[in-house]
């Protein structure tokens, strides 16, 4: 506090930061597996499917990431959220674009938290299904990013397009592991 001619004021908040975590969290539990990703065109673009667990405006996501080898591969990176069309992503519904990431020197041979932010968070409609889906400006088949799977999250499916708008799954039992955060 700042004592201003005999009164006192507080000094203004900071903005909420963006630590809070949004349901769904079922999405975290190594369950052994992986989903190789941009290591070819055909895996341009990968996805997870969730359903939304609150009104939530989502300021933050972070995937689950290793290198198969250790080193980061050298191609930038930008997350999305897009609609669903039939349980699978769709192109022309992209609710929110988040961040481009430089990867290169991200990434070791152990499983970490990779975070992307957004500057304008789109809010969430509680109920409805969403898409989180990774693009990658390049591929890099010898320094392979492994998105991991939890087999316990409630919407368990994972997709591949090489344009964004054409997809085939990948996964229907297993979701790329993730964590989604609100302001």
């Amino acid at each position: 506090m700042q004592m201003l001619m005999g009164g006192t004021t507080t000094a203004a908040e900071p903005p909420a930061a963006c630590t809070t975590q949004a349901s769904p969290t079922d999405m975290e539990t190594y369950a052994g597996y992986y989903s190789e990703i941009h290591t070819t065109s055909a895996v341009k673009y990968v996805s997870s499917m969730f359903v939304a667990g609150g009104n939530d405006a989502i300021c933050k996501i972070c995937l689950s990431l290793y290198s198969s080898t250790g080193t980061s591969p050298t191609y930038s990176q930008t997350l999305y959220i897009y609609g669903d069309d039939e349980g699978k992503p769709n192109g022309a519904d992209v609710k929110d674009t988040f961040e481009t990431r430089d990867m290169t020197g991200v990434l070791t041979g152990s499983y970490a938290w990779v975070c992307w932010t957004s500057a304008s968070p789109f809010t969430m409609t509680k109920g409805t299904t969403y898409h989180v889906v990774t693009m990658s400006s390049g591929y890099d088949a010898t320094n392979v990013q492994k998105w991991g799977r939890d087999a316990t999250c409630a919407s368990e499916a994972q997709a591949r397009s090489a344009d964004g708008s054409s997809w085939t799954s990948i996964e229907t039992d297993r979701c790329g592991m993730m964590q989604l955060y609100k302001e």
